[in-house]
């Protein structure tokens, strides 16, 4: 097999690629047995349909078959050959006539990802900001930790609802004297000034008494998620039913057991432990996205256009998973598809770039992972999820993980080598 490459661009490839008559011939012959066998003409059995009444039943047909095979067959092994990035599916043109005795050949035109040469990436500058955790924090924290696990008291006598107690209401709501559609409920549980409904709603529940009813009156936000309700004044029918008050549990040693704790000193330090890594993965992130920004405008190169496209798929995909579930930004309502692939497309192009760059990197500086790297990251894995070994492995195979997993480390040790030699910023 012959293969040609002329370069178009530095992320446009044509690869011309020629098959010698041999395997053309040897192509064509594979094909009419196949065809023979199962031939099924009249006046001739199977099996013994002569080659030239094959010719004239399914002459272009099998000539189809063959170009088809020849391209699929030769194609991937012409790419691995001369080393090629593809980014998309080729476009197939310049193909030739199958012909017995002849040189078959082909034209792929193929985007490829572009062969970069990083600078700037040895003794960068970037801003190092010191790590650490305050007695604050700490408390805060550990306050959280007694919010999560308080409980609730009944509350005696003609108390009123106040910030912090926990509610039990029915509520009906209506727009326009019209029912809102899923905004009724009964038993429903809600601890005041958490945020959980419309502030509105949750601030006319505040003064309320046991069985006492009341009307709220509501506006609902310009971006409210229910479209059909945004900017509307609504009105809620409200039953106070139950009120109970929060009682927090002592802070003490029983305390931090019950966190799985020896004693409250123990749980404070794991507590400053814990806040401390988060700010150390933080801090982590932050850099390396101050390093990419820095390297994205030192290295100006071409990206291919299917890969860029890839990415802004990519991350509608996920945009469009956030709104299902109802987790939408405010300047994302009411954008069109067409409106948010615009959004994403810088996106997905820094992305591309990001990616490049840290392949380029890796391989310049001769990084790579090796198995017992790879095996020591599943087990780590593993063990957090409480899962076997063995089988974590094999689902992930299975799932076509590895290779993701593997990118992620090689990503890690190109950062921390940057990082390594990188001088701080004053």
């Amino acid at each position: 097999m012959k293969i040609s490459v002329e370069d178009l661009s530095s992320v446009k490839k044509k690869v011309v690629v020629e098959i010698p008559s041999e395997e053309v011939q040897k192509e064509i012959e594979t094909a009419y047995k196949v065809f023979q066998n199962k031939a099924n003409i009249q006046g001739f059995r199977k099996g013994k349909v002569p080659r030239q009444i094959l010719e004239q039943h399914y002459g272009d047909h099998i000539k189809g078959e063959v170009t088809t095979k020849l391209i699929e067959d030769s194609y991937p092994n012409a790419v691995k050959e001369k080393g090629l990035k593809v980014t998309a599916r080729p476009e197939i043109e310049n193909i030739s006539d199958i012909k017995q005795g002849q040189v078959f050949a082909y034209t792929a035109v193929i985007e490829v990802r572009p062969d970069v040469k990083v600078e700037g990436y040895k003794a960068i500058e970037i801003k190092k900001q010191d790590v650490s955790v305050s007695d604050n924090e700490i408390d805060e924290a550990v306050n959280i930790l007694k919010e999560r696990h308080a409980n609730f008291k009944d509350m005696e006598g003609d108390e009123a609802a106040k910030d912090g107690n926990l509610v039990i209401i029915d509520f009906s709501g209506a727009v326009d004297d019209k029912p809102i559609k899923n905004g009724k409920a009964d038993n429903y549980s809600l601890v005041l000034g958490s945020g959980s409904l419309l502030k509105e709603f949750e601030h006319g529940i505040v003064g309320m008494k046991k069985d006492e009813e009341k009307s709220i009156n509501v506006k609902f936000p310009e971006d409210y998620m229910n479209k059909e309700l945004a900017g509307k004044e609504g009105v809620f029918k409200v039953v106070l039913k139950g009120l109970k008050e929060k009682i927090l549990p002592d802070l003490n040693d029983e305390f931090a057991k019950d966190m799985g704790c020896e004693s409250l000193t123990q749980l404070k330090e794991k507590v400053k432990s814990d806040i401390l890594k988060n700010k150390e993965r933080d801090e982590k992130e932050r850099l390396r996205n101050e390093i990419v920004k820095e390297l994205i405008k030192k290295n100006v190169f071409e990206t291919p256009k299917s890969l860029v496209e890839h990415y802004t798929q990519y991350l509608i995909g996920h945009a469009v998973d956030r709104f299902k579930k109802g987790m939408i930004a405010k300047d994302e309502i009411g954008l069109s598809p067409e409106q948010l692939k615009d959004r994403y497309a810088k996106t997905a192009e820094e992305l591309v770039r990001r990616d490049i760059i840290i392949d380029a990197i890796a391989k310049e500086e001769g990084l790579n992972i090796s198995d017992n790297e790879m095996d020591a990251k599943i087990k780590e894995i593993a063990e957090k999820t409480k899962e076997p070994i063995t089988a974590f492995k094999a689902q992930m195979e299975k799932e076509g993980s590895l290779e993701y997993l593997k990118e992620g480390l090689l990503e890690d040790k190109v950062f921390d080598l940057i990082i390594s030699s990188a001088n701080n910023k004053k």
